[in-house]
C-alpha cells in the first residue's frame, strides 16, 4: 500500500514538474521567440526551426510569427516544401493574423 501512495506522489509531482515547464510566462515567450529570429538571422536555420517549432506547439501569442519564421528559415535552406506546407498551416490556423498579407 505505502508503495501506491509513493507511486501516486511521485506521479503528482512529475505532472506538477511538467506543468512549470510548459508554462510560459510572456516574457519568457517574447524572449525565446526573438532569440529565434535572431538564429535565423544569423544563418543557424537548424537551431531557429527547433526554437520555433517549440513556440509553434505552445500556440501562444508569438506562434503565428513562429510560423513565418519557420517559412522563412525552410526557404533560405531551398526546402520550398517545407516553406509551403509553414505557410499554409499559418493561413489554415491564423486566418485573421494581421500580417498574413506580408507572409
Amino acid at each position: 500500500m505505502n508503495s501506491r501512495i509513493l507511486g501516486y506522489t511521485g506521479f503528482i509531482v512529475s505532472l506538477i514538474g511538467l506543468q512549470t515547464v510548459l508554462a510560459q510566462s510572456p516574457s519568457d515567450g517574447k524572449s525565446r521567440y526573438q532569440a529565434a529570429v535572431r538564429l535565423v538571422q544569423s544563418k543557424a536555420y537548424d537551431r531557429a526551426k527547433a526554437e520555433l517549432n517549440t513556440i509553434i506547439q505552445r500556440e501562444g501569442p508569438y506562434a503565428p510569427f513562429a510560423h513565418y519564421y519557420y517559412a522563412l528559415a525552410s526557404f533560405r535552406q531551398k526546402d520550398f516544401s517545407q516553406a509551403r506546407l509553414m505557410l499554409k498551416q499559418l493561413i489554415s490556423r491564423y486566418p485573421d493574423w494581421a500580417q498574413l498579407d506580408d507572409a
